[in-house]
């Protein structure tokens, strides 16, 4: 449904005080722009531009938190979904987060980068030193 013109409108920067969690003005151009929910079940917030001005109306507020409320609560669309289980797969088979066992892998300090200078006596300061004269 669209807007009617015999609708009650108003300007977009004051339909926020309509709304009653107060939302930011940006929200409510994402709510017009892009809509809010899940894959093709999106719900836009109504509008229309007359003389370059973008108006919205209190019924159309109202038909959008009516619809908003009556679609289901899930923050998932399949590709974000598919992500999750490609990064929750990558946690489980890399060893700095721990093997199959559950058993987290550490270090030992023979195999730390930062212990590696001090294997020929020589402090890194001192090879430092002997490097800029």
């Amino acid at each position: 449904m669209s807007i009617e013109l015999s609708e009650d409108l108003i300007p977009v920067r004051e339909a926020s005080s309509h709304i009653p969690t107060d939302p930011h003005l940006s929200t409510v151009h994402r709510w017009m722009m892009h809509g809010v929910g899940v894959g093709c079940k999106r719900v836009y917030l109504e509008s229309i531009v007359i003389g370059g001005r973008r108006y919205t109306s209190i019924q159309a507020i109202q038909r959008f938190v009516l619809k908003r409320s009556e679609m289901p609560d899930c923050p998932w669309n399949p590709h974000q979904a598919e992500l999750a289980i490609q990064k929750a797969t990558t946690l489980e088979m890399n060893p700095v987060f721990g093997d199959q066992s559950g058993q987290s892998l550490r270090r030992n300090s023979s195999t730390s980068p930062v212990g590696n200078h001090k294997s020929s006596g020589e402090s890194l300061v001192a090879k430092k030193r002997g490097a800029q004269k």
